[in-house]
């Protein structure tokens, strides 16, 4: 009887599950296609059993205490009651059943591999960071650039050269040749340029020289008075280049008509770590009787030239002054003199040295250390 009344139930639970996904096909916009669509859901309804079967355990027990047919049959009505529930409770367990897998979020929230960042987060090798905090090699090498003696040396002056940019102009009536200096491989491009803007600017007074003085030639010749066309030449002569010091001198030789030319020499002397034109004075200290010294120099060359009958004064030379016509070499201070100045045209332009060791004790320290070290 039990048995009877069980397999009913199945079947009334099985009818009901097939009609209520029947009418749900048939109320869906696609008709029959949603009802095969349905019936999966439907055969999923046996996940309830359980709560049949334990109806019928339930049923045992009343069979046991009481085995009249009212019990069978409360026991019948029981299980059709608790049937129908499930059936109708099946489509919202199925959907709840179905949601296990929406809602079964093993991979969102098993985040092992996402949460778990041992790797991310154990950086002994971002974090750690001898090598790159460790600068025994920047120090070491600070120790190998803090050379005393690379310092006291200063500036590498290894590589100075002097250039020469030539201007030419030719005419019928003037002839033109100005090679200008130009200063090389010094380290400060600044004071470089300085000095070269110093030698363009005498060029620049040269070649100014150059339109008048083809118009007054060209006058003279068309008057028969020229004999040749005037002429500009003006040369240069690297004296002295090293331990910062430039010392050079400027042959400015022109020919304006007559007998012959002249020439002019001017001497420049700069120095290099500061740009700075030198004037004798920079060179020598400051309570040094300098100028008595090279007066005597002087006057006893020119005693001497004369009495050998190398030379004859036109003027007598008293004193130096303030002259600024002097230029270095490797093994003096050299002054000279204008021709005209003291001595007659055939003279040329005078020399006087004075050598570094007789200006030990007058000039300053520095310019000592370098100009009588390099006479040695």
């Amino acid at each position: 009887m039990k048995k009877t009344f069980a397999a009913a139930a199945v079947i009334l639970m099985l009818v009901s599950a097939l009609f209520g996904c029947a009418s749900v096909g048939e109320s869906g916009p696609d008709g029959p296609d949603d009802v095969s669509a349905a019936i999966p859901d439907a055969n999923e309804t046996p996940s309830v059993s359980p709560v049949s079967s334990n109806s019928n355990d339930s049923d045992d027990g009343d069979d046991k205490n009481n085995n009249d047919d009212d019990s069978d049959a409360a026991a019948t009505n029981h299980t059709d009651t608790d049937d129908t529930v499930n059936a109708s409770a099946s489509p919202h367990e199925a959907a709840t059943t179905h949601e296990a897998a929406t809602t079964h979020e093993p991979e969102t929230t098993h985040e092992p591999a996402a949460t778990h960042e041992p790797a991310a987060t154990h950086e002994p090798a971002a974090t750690h960071e001898p090598a790159a905090t460790h600068e025994p090699e920047t120090t070491d090498d600070a120790a190998a650039t803090d050379e005393p003696a690379a310092v006291s040396t200063g500036p590498d002056y290894s590589k100075l050269a002097m250039a020469e940019e030539p201007y030419t102009y030719s005419s019928d009536y003037v002839d033109v040749s100005i090679v200008t200096p130009r200063l090389t491989g010094l380290q400060n491009e600044t004071i470089q340029n300085e000095i070269n803007a110093v030698f363009s600017d005498y060029a620049r007074y040269a070649q100014s020289d150059v339109e008048p003085y083809e118009t007054e030639s060209h006058q003279e010749h068309d008057e028969g008075h020229a004999a040749a066309p005037y002429a500009i030449n003006v040369s240069f002569d690297v004296q002295y280049l090293k331990d910062g010091i430039l010392s050079l001198t400027l042959a400015d030789y022109r020919y304006l008509g007559g007998a012959h030319g002249e020439t002019t020499l001017i001497a420049l002397t700069f120095s290099l770590t500061t740009g700075d034109q030198l004037s004798l004075g920079d060179l020598m200290r400051d309570s040094a009787d300098y100028k008595g010294l090279i007066n005597s120099v002087i006057h006893e060359e020119i005693d001497r030239r004369v009495t050998n009958g190398e030379l004859y004064e036109l003027t007598p030379f008293e004193d130096i002054g303030n002259t600024s016509q002097w230029y270095l070499t490797d093994e003096a201070l050299v002054l000279y003199f204008q021709q005209y100045e003291y001595f007659p045209y055939a003279a040329g332009i005078q020399n006087f040295e004075v050598s570094y060791q007789q200006l030990e004790g007058y000039l300053n320290d520095y310019y000592a250390a370098h100009l009588i070290e390099s006479a040695i």
